[in-house]
């Protein structure tokens, strides 16, 4: 095994899974890197090529499959990777109401190239995928909600549906969560379906540790006593420009806001450094806390 897809519809836990398995490869000893589904130079989840990818999906099919088996021909030991088999085709696909017979076709193309990897898949099942996108867009706030809704605006689904913005996103979650369902099985690869509607998160990364062979999951590290010392308002260098930033106390853990989503939980890495859940980021305070400077760099 040289390869773990995670996949999901938005809202399933893709990155926080990702994330966490990276972080318990590490703590087991076992060597891997995790690809982040909005990772810069992203291996196989790549912007157009110049003049587009040609004049039918076909085309479209066969430049996405050239990264795919780039990224197999150089692939290290192990890599965690979310979102790119399944949700990066489907949302390319359907928001331009491309039939979902071509759409698995792709897919399956997909778990061919990758199959020298080994590869497994951990498709996170949500018991009700309108209420978890529903609660994906108030977490994430209405500032996300617009970007994605006009990354929908003149392609194909929106103008036949004649929808927008929430109502826009919720009927077309009905139509990617319906295939992504018909995706997984069509693949045929070793599948772990962790099914949300019954359980809770222990429950479900004790299944993908034994899944994937690995040892029981540890349990998560305390966090540091002082917490609260690191309460403050802060700036950060962030994306070309600096931004004010939050930090608070919620349920007894350190969220972030005003830099990545809203309420983004910090998990305690060592010292005075914290990894942003879900990000592939460590945010680094100073010393004294409680306002100031933050350091925030890769964390991959």
């Amino acid at each position: 095994m040289r390869l773990v897809l995670v996949e999901g519809v938005p809202g399933s836990g893709k990155s926080t899974t990702a994330q966490w398995l990276a972080l318990e490869c590490a703590r087991q000893g076992v060597a891997c890197r995790w690809i982040y589904e909005q990772q810069p130079e992203h291996p196989v989840s790549r912007p157009a090529p110049p003049g587009g990818w040609g004049p039918t999906w076909d085309d479209w099919s066969d430049e996405r499959l050239g990264h795919w088996h780039a990224f197999v021909a150089a692939a290290g030991p192990l890599t965690i990777m979310e979102s790119a088999a399944l949700q990066h085709p489907l949302l390319a696909m359907l928001r331009r109401d491309v039939a979902p017979d071509v759409v698995l076709a792709h897919v399956r193309r997909i778990a061919q190239a990758v199959r020298p990897l080994e590869p497994r898949l951990v498709h996170l099942r949500v018991a009700d995928h309108e209420a978890t996108y529903r609660a994906l867009t108030r977490r994430r706030g209405p500032a996300s909600l617009a970007a994605v809704v006009r990354g929908f605006e003149g392609l194909d689904f929106a103008e036949r549906t004649g929808l927008r913005g929430l109502d826009l996103l919720l009927a077309y979650s009905k139509v990617h969560h319906d295939v992504l369902e018909a995706a997984v099985p069509a693949m045929r690869l070793p599948t772990l379906v962790v099914d949300q509607r019954a359980g809770d998160w222990p429950t479900w990364r004790a299944e993908i540790a034994a899944f994937l062979g690995l040892a029981a999951p540890g349990p998560p590290a305390p966090p540091p006593p002082d917490l609260a010392r690191y309460v403050g308002r802060y700036q950060a260098h962030w994306r070309g420009q600096d931004v004010d930033c939050t930090v608070r106390l919620q349920d007894g853990e350190l969220v972030l806001d005003g830099l990545l989503w809203p309420a983004n939980r910090l998990l305690h890495k060592a010292g005075d450094a914290f990894r942003a859940e879900a990000w592939p980021y460590e945010v680094v305070f100073p010393a004294a806390g409680g306002g100031g400077r933050l350091s925030v760099r890769l964390d991959v």
